[in-house]
């Protein structure tokens, strides 16, 4: 590789880094462009420990901001090349991370469920703590969304006692794993225990940061929507769209609009909700299609639940094409899990 190339890549990589590390509104436009220009170099300059690791940091930023779509190909990538070109250890259970996080993103939840069961077993026997807590949080995620919640139940309880005094930000993010777990179970009072105990006084700032902030209170809102208090739960999102938060961050906007849109329909205000549901579904149409499904799913209940039933076959019907739709184009532009 070139002098000219290797700076090149060191330049991104410190670009990825300080776009992670303090978001703002540049942050997404920083990381989309180097995603493109990481798009267009040749794999082989690309081996060295310095490329290998600017491709999983710039994976793992835009899945971060909400950016699934976008994530795919770099995580793809990533992890070919970390199999087939000797990377070190670290790097190649992050690039399994990103594949298998990237994947469910994208609803390809086969995929998805396959790489993780893949790092569990691969840290099991090993004595890295910390990637098995990961990889065991990653599965419990994906057994939530498959609706094996007695099985994940066992899985973040015992991640939870792995990791609750060894490191907090991954302890926290079981926390919200049990959380939503209790509102998938109606399991509400439970639910709202493990969000409190999930509070983050030293939180950075930083985008991982921001991002686990908003999905807890994604859930806090849907929690108290089940629980009957559905203004608690509006002023729950109107209290963090008051904060500077990175205006290009799709996870932030998708898990507070839908928020919005569920406590408007519990106080009451039908079609404002539906709105709110409406214009997160169009935002994550292309981009976050997990959000697009949640939006749609719960656009169908409620517009089932109010006798408005053709409208609900119509926006169910939309789901399931997109979802057979958005498969086929991840299995012909990306590397599927082999």
């Amino acid at each position: 590789m070139g002098s000219l190339e290797q700076d090149a890549i060191r330049q991104w990589s410190a670009e990825v880094v300080q776009a992670v590390s303090h978001p703002d509104e540049a942050s997404f436009v920083t990381l989309a462009r180097i995603a493109d220009l990481l798009e267009g170099t040749d794999s082989a300059l690309l081996l060295d420990a310095t490329g290998i690791q600017c491709l999983l940091n710039t994976t793992r930023g835009l899945i971060a901001l909400g950016h699934g779509r976008k994530a795919v190909k770099l995580a793809a990538r990533s992890l070919s090349l970390c199999r087939s070109h000797g990377a070190s250890e670290t790097q190649q259970l992050e690039s399994l991370t990103n594949f298998l996080i990237a994947m469910a993103e994208n609803e390809a939840m086969g995929a998805a469920t396959q790489a993780c069961v893949e790092g569990v077993l691969r840290t099991h026997a090993g004595g890295n703590d910390y990637w098995k807590a990961r990889f065991l949080g990653n599965l419990s995620a994906l057994l939530v969304k498959r609706g094996h919640h007695t099985l994940a139940r066992h899985t973040l309880l015992l991640n939870l006692a792995r990791t609750g005094h060894g490191d907090p930000v991954l302890a926290r993010r079981t926390l919200s794993n049990l959380a939503q777990l209790a509102l998938e179970t109606q399991q509400i009072d439970e639910g709202l225990r493990w969000l409190d105990s999930a509070a983050d006084p030293n939180a950075t700032g930083s985008l991982h940061d921001i991002t686990d902030l908003a999905v807890r209170s994604y859930l806090r809102a849907r929690l108290l929507c089940a629980a009957g208090r559905p203004q608690e739960a509006l002023d729950v999102v109107l209290e963090l769209r008051a904060r500077q938060l990175p205006e290009h961050s799709l996870v932030v906007s998708h898990v507070l609009d839908l928020a919005e849109g569920v406590a408007l329909i519990h106080l009451g205000q039908l079609d404002a909700g539906l709105n709110r549901l409406h214009h997160t579904a169009t935002m994550g149409r292309m981009l976050q299609p997990a959000y697009f499904q949640g939006a749609k799913q719960t656009m169908v209940d409620v517009l089932t639940a109010t006798g408005r039933h053709s409208q609900a076959q119509l926006e169910l019907r939309d789901l399931v094409t997109h979802g057979e739709q958005l498969l086929v184009e991840l299995e012909q532009g990306t590397i599927m899990y082999k």
